[in-house]
């Protein structure tokens, strides 16, 4: 296997993990955690950013975007000038639609519910830091959660269109 090839199986492992993430809290966490209470809802998100910040996460969450770059540029020298494509498109909604919309919105949005102190807030300021918080953060969740798919089912495209090209190539000097 050479390095084109592992940066690409990287690259489809990666985004395929971070689709899978968002993909199922997009419509599975996101119903339990609102059933919650606004305090253990509220304690919820809190804990859930913090775990989420680990070594397997951080590999997945910031592999994908590296990978995604590296993957282009790897491919670029082995031409196929639509298949490049739809690879440069899977790294540019990727990068716009699950990193940036994670630094630019829901990083933004978790700093803010980690300073906010449950022990010493009463009902109401709960009540409106839950308002404040829960449906920006699922919409920005769902953006990532369909620009990962997408990203990824570009990546799945291209990698058809190859076969495809090829055994049409084959086919046609038979």
């Amino acid at each position: 296997m050479n390095a084109r090839n592992v940066v690409l199986f990287l690259t489809l492992l990666t985004v395929a993990l971070m689709a899978g993430l968002f993909y199922a809290y997009s419509f599975s966490v996101v119903y339990g955690l609102g059933k919650l209470s606004d305090k253990d809802y509220l304690s919820a998100m809190q804990l859930i950013n913090q775990e989420i910040q680990n070594p397997i996460f951080f590999f997945s969450f910031f592999g994908a975007p590296l990978c995604l770059i590296l993957n282009v540029f790897l491919q670029l020298k082995h031409p196929s000038a639509i298949r490049a494509r739809f690879f440069i498109l899977s790294a540019i909604i990727f990068l716009t639609g699950v990193l940036g919309v994670t630094m630019l919105g829901n990083i933004p949005l978790n700093n803010s519910l980690n300073q906010f102190d449950l022990s010493t807030a009463n009902d109401t300021s709960i009540h409106l830091n839950r308002l404040k918080f829960e449906n920006p953060w699922n919409r920005l969740n769902l953006i990532r959660t369909f620009s990962s798919c997408a990203s990824f089912m570009l990546l799945i495209v291209a990698l058809l269109m190859k076969e495809s090209a090829n055994h049409c190539t084959q086919a046609d000097h038979t």
